[in-house]
């Protein structure tokens, strides 16, 4: 349909300074991927000139940013100590627009900010735990009470070969700083003062209310329940820390693990 062609064509007149310029440069090669009558061909390569154009860009980039600092708020504040103008605008140079659902973009700049972190190209010395802090926030708050509400039967049986996984409604992260200076501090828009690292884990759910709880765990039973995420076999994790399959039944029976049969 031509119509649809067009409305896509317009978005990314909107969305993508770089694909504005090629309609006014080559709109033969630019507009040729969409299916365009004449007449819409003609309205495209006339927008692509009119400066209002880049109220509009402007507009949906600050409406992108404000979905991200919403969303984000404790790893915007982080970036924002540093470098955040310069970040958000290469993922929004790698990452283009794909539609207006504030959780879908969160995850996507998480995920984008991850691999930069993984490759240095990022350094921040707090990024990555508040990050997967507010990620696991995200899922525990917007994303994941359709699926527990989906899931009332969650396998507790331990068998050597199958796959244990952290209860849905359950969320840990990983800490090298106390995660709760930590997070007080970003949450009174502080820079946060390099410290003596540790290991802490930090176990969050959602309480009968609604409400976020977190907890501090033991190291070891917080490196346990990082370690079920479903990609190891049980005999794999009891191999690989010691474990017994009394320690992983009594951790399921407490709610905290599932197991899956992977079919082969």
């Amino acid at each position: 349909m031509a119509l649809l062609g067009f409305q896509q064509a317009l978005s990314e007149l909107v969305i993508s300074p770089e694909f504005c310029l090629q309609v006014l440069t080559s709109p033969e090669q630019a507009l040729r991927v969409y299916n365009l009558t004449t007449l819409e061909y003609q309205r495209l390569v006339f927008l692509a000139q009119l400066p209002g154009l880049g109220i509009g860009r402007m507009l949906h980039r600050s409406f992108r940013l404000s979905m991200l600092v919403n969303i984000l708020p404790k790893t915007c504040t982080l970036l924002n100590f540093h470098n955040l103008n310069q970040v958000v605008e290469v993922y929004w140079q790698t990452q283009p627009s794909r539609n207006f659902y504030y959780e879908q973009e969160a995850v996507r700049f998480g995920q984008f900010l991850l691999a930069q972190l993984e490759q240095g190209k990022l350094q921040n010395e707090f990024l990555s735990e508040i990050l997967r802090f507010e990620l696991c926030v995200l899922f525990l708050t917007k994303l994941i009470p359709e699926q527990v509400a989906s899931n009332n039967s969650l396998k507790i049986e331990v068998l050597e070969d199958s796959f244990p996984d952290l209860n849905p409604q359950y969320r840990i992260v990983f800490f090298r700083h106390e995660p709760n200076s930590l997070l007080t501090t970003l949450s009174k828009n502080q820079i946060p003062e390099p410290g003596l690292q540790g290991e802490y884990y930090l176990l969050l759910t959602m309480s009968s209310t609604n409400q976020l709880q977190s907890k501090l765990i033991g190291s070891r039973m917080g490196e346990v329940l990082l370690a079920c995420n479903g990609q190891r076999s049980v005999l794999e994790l009891c191999t690989q820390l010691s474990l017994t399959l009394e320690d992983l039944e009594i951790l399921a029976r407490r709610g905290f693990l599932h197991f899956h049969h992977r079919v082969s």
